[in-house]
């Protein structure tokens, strides 16, 4: 949220609950709504639409705290942990399937086909994910290893 607003005057509500990050849930948004970080600005429709610093002088705030390499590495790096877990997390739920597939008699697999290939896929996506969420974590550590 930070790297957000330190670059934008305002931000698509809706975008930043599709980042996996937030996955959707409100609540930390209300909550920094609730602390006065950001304001959350409402359509004519009275949905959430926008979100902006809360106060003027945090824009600033913002831009220093994202310019700060050791910080923006140490943020960067639990959110590419996080993706990477969620990522992991999912590769799971489609072995699981996979596992549970298996186990079906000879001649339904030929019905189940797409569903196999669509699981396959998920996984061989989610692990290129992986690999550049791993190499983009490797990049932070060696900003904070190298950063006093």
């Amino acid at each position: 949220m930070v790297k957000l607003l330190a670059t934008n005057p305002q931000v698509s509500y809706n975008a930043v609950l599709l980042d996996p990050v937030f996955g959707q849930d409100e609540t930390p948004l209300y909550e920094l709504a609730q602390t006065e970080l950001i304001t959350v600005t409402s359509s004519p429709e009275g949905r959430p639409a926008a979100i902006k610093p809360g106060r003027p002088v945090f824009s600033s705030a913002f831009r220093l705290i994202a310019e700060d390499k050791v910080f923006n590495a140490k943020m960067e790096l639990g959110r590419l942990t996080f993706l990477a877990g969620e990522e992991k997390k999912a590769i799971e739920k489609a072995e699981e399937e996979l596992s549970r597939l298996k186990e079906l008699p000879a001649p339904q697999l030929k019905e189940i086909e797409p569903r196999i290939r669509y699981l396959l896929g998920k996984i061989q996506g989610s692990q290129k994910n992986i690999e550049v969420f791993e190499s983009e974590m490797g990049k932070m550590k060696k900003v904070l290893q190298s950063e006093m």
